[in-house]
């Protein structure tokens, strides 16, 4: 018997992962994260509603970054370029904050040129401005200071 997966078994995956990945249950997460690679792997290259994309730019978020809690960078970073892509093609700016934020993290840890580091850092503010999302702008604040006081290390 085969089971119908739908968004909505995916974003139950998602969940799950999430919840393991904040009980630092990385192997039982990852598991589920594997499930929600799959999914995002195969969409369908159809119209869809505005509803699908905002749950499919969310399954895009929360991969991405429980990729970078596992120093998988590139893969991260594939999906970050995804999820800019899909927000620009569908004309939705609400997860370009959190999006370009772990893109600025991301360069970050790659050590990246402080040029691409800052201009990532100015793409998050502005987002994070337009979408009225103060919690990127405090995120984004404090990841400034800790970069001017050198506890995070870009080339």
């Amino acid at each position: 018997m085969s089971i119908k997966k739908t968004i909505f078994t995916t974003l139950g995956f998602l969940g799950m992962g999430e919840m393991y990945a904040r009980n630092h249950q990385l192997q039982r997460a990852q598991f589920y994260f594997d499930k929600v690679n799959d999914y995002l792997s195969q969409l369908p290259a159809e119209q869809q509603s505005e509803q699908y994309y905002l749950r499919v730019l969310m399954m895009v978020y929360y991969t991405a970054e429980f990729e970078m809690t596992r120093n998988h960078y590139a893969d991260s970073q594939r999906l970050i370029k995804a999820g800019v892509g899909l927000c620009s093609s569908q004309h939705v700016t609400f997860y370009l904050p959190n999006l370009k934020f772990l893109a600025t993290r991301c360069a970050i840890a790659l050590h990246q040129p402080t040029q691409k580091v800052q201009g990532l850092m100015s793409e998050t503010l502005a987002f994070a401005k337009i979408n009225q999302n103060e919690v990127v702008e405090v995120k984004l604040a404090a990841l400034k200071r800790q970069l001017e006081k050198g506890q995070l290390r870009e080339a």
